[in-house]
This record gives C-alpha cells, sequence and structure tokens, in this order.
C-alpha cells in the first residue's frame, strides 16, 4: 500500500508501514537465526571456526532485523519529506 499516495501524513504512513513490515521482517530473522543456530553451538573439529561463523551471522542479522525495524521508516520519512520539499521548489503546483 502506499499511503503517501493516499493521502497519509509522512509520520503517519512511515508508521502505519513499520507496522505492516514488522511480522515478515521478524518471521524471517526468527527462521535464519534459528537455521543458524548450530552452527553457533557446533562442537568437534573445526568447531571454532564454526562458532565464530555462526556469532557473526546470528548477532548480524539480530541487528539487521533491529535496524530494518527501527531506523529504516524513520530514515524513509526524512527522504520522504526531503523529497516532498525540493519537488515542491521546483515543481510548484498550478492552481
Amino acid at each position: 500500500m502506499d499511503y503517501r499516495k493516499q493521502g497519509v501524513p509522512i509520520l503517519q504512513a512511515a508508521q502505519e508501514a513499520g507496522k505492516v513490515r514488522f511480522r515478515p521482517i521478524m518471521m524471517t530473522a526468527l527462521a535464519f537465526v534459528f537455521g543458524v543456530m548450530p552452527m553457533l553451538f557446533a562442537t568437534g573439529p573445526g568447531a571454532n571456526s564454526r562458532k565464530a561463523l555462526g556469532a557473526a551471522v546470528v548477532f548480524g542479522m539480530a541487528m539487521n532485523a533491529f535496524i530494518g525495524t527501527l531506523f529504516v521508516p524513520n530514515f524513509w520519512a526524512l527522504m520522504q519529506t526531503l523529497n516532498e520539499k525540493i519537488s515542491a521548489k521546483f515543481h510548484p503546483k498550478k492552481s
């Protein structure tokens, strides 16, 4: 849904889009993290390198989920505000 085309204010559009995207982002992140968990708790020969790789992947995906849910909607709102201000300056509406 494109909330801005429906006339919703920028901050509210970012908030609504964040709510809509929260579940898919979390489901993907959790499925990925749970799939990599065996690597994080590896044992046997070569376990140290698998643990290091597993830790990087698990915590990287956790940070991605955190950034994706909190900062992306805010960054979009900032960019959309700038875009609309610049567009209004160069392309004034004709009445």
